[in-house]
């Protein structure tokens, strides 16, 4: 699947000058998820559901995200292939969001069910990586690693 992607997740880390970038799509699937249980009410909580679009992992986001345009940003940067369809990234969102929930018994007690709400913006954004010396750094999570060589090595 060649798609071409302009849309990045909000960045908490810019890149500097001299950074090498690599990227990995992301679709960012706007949610609803709902908890209830025998003695508690419905909570209904807007969340977001990345799944990653050349594997398939996904997350749950207790956050609404907003994939963004960003100027400035060089154009030579590394992207992995997407592999994954919306309808595929779906499922996988739907899996995440279950495999929190309880199972046997226990499912009375407390229960948590994700509901994707059809957007009609196009969900598929990247995640940016910033290799910045022997540093990784991951730009929407503001986390870093000391595997950028392996990355680097690998794209």
């Amino acid at each position: 699947m060649d798609v071409p992607v302009r849309k990045f997740l909000p960045l908490k880390v810019m890149p500097e000058p001299g950074d090498k970038l690599a990227a990995v799509p992301f679709y960012a699937l706007p949610a609803n998820i709902a908890e209830r249980g025998v003695f508690t009410r419905l909570k209904i909580k807007p969340v977001t559901a990345l799944v990653n679009a050349s594997s398939g992992a996904a997350e749950i986001i207790e956050e609404e995200i907003v994939p963004a345009e960003y100027s400035g940003l060089p154009a030579g940067i590394k992207t992995a292939p997407v592999k994954l369809s919306r309808a595929e990234a779906e499922g996988a969102a739907v899996a995440a969001a279950s495999a929190s929930s309880p199972r046997g018994w226990k499912r009375g007690l407390c229960r948590t069910d994700i509901f994707l709400i059809s957007a009609e913006r196009d969900a598929l954004a990247l995640r940016l990586y910033i290799i910045r010396g022997p540093q990784l750094i991951d730009s929407f999570t503001g986390e870093s690693g000391e595997a950028a060589s392996l990355i680097e090595f690998i794209i």
